[in-house]
């Protein structure tokens, strides 16, 4: 997507017990971001006392794509800080505005992950306002398990509502 986005792009995610029957469907939509990936996070979805053993996920439409940019370019993310003890873990990062212009409502996505890149947690935030001219926001998340020193990684993903360019 280096010079394309699309937005509203409807997606059905299905769980499944060991048995392979249907435990829950949930639908929603999410937006693909020039030079971004994307990421659809669905913060709770019940499912009874069954519990899920295989997840599908699939796009319900085809992405109507248009022309746009990078649009979060001037934002840089620094200084991150992953910690744990026996109960819980958390990451904080620094977000930097470096444009002329402010930004508001920005989406932020953080996926942690070990050694062998499997997603062993993930959560994300909205950063209401940055200031221009390089105002700063901390970005914080918390989660009530350790990871007992699994994360290897920790990729961030910045979203706000792409835009055309003309």
């Amino acid at each position: 997507n280096i010079n394309g986005a699309a937005v509203n792009v409807p997606y059905k995610i299905q769980l499944f017990d060991k048995e392979g029957l249907l435990i829950t469907e949930k639908t929603g939509f999410t937006n693909f971001h020039a030079h971004r990936n994307t990421l659809v996070f669905e913060p709770t979805i019940n499912t009874g006392k069954r519990i899920p053993a295989k997840a599908t996920f699939e796009f319900t439409q085809a992405p109507v794509w248009f022309k746009s940019h990078d649009a979060l370019e001037n934002i840089e993310m620094y200084d991150q800080k992953y910690s744990e003890d026996n109960e819980s873990s958390s990451f904080e990062v620094k977000v930097r505005n470096k444009s002329l212009y402010p930004y508001q409502n920005i989406l932020l996505g953080t996926i942690l992950k070990d050694i062998e890149g499997n997603i062993v947690g993930f959560s994300r935030t909205i950063i209401d306002n940055i200031s221009p001219k390089n105002g700063e926001e901390i970005a914080s998340f918390t989660w009530p398990i350790s990871r007992k020193g699994t994360v290897n990684s920790i990729e961030l993903l910045p979203f706000i509502i792409p835009t055309l360019d003309r």
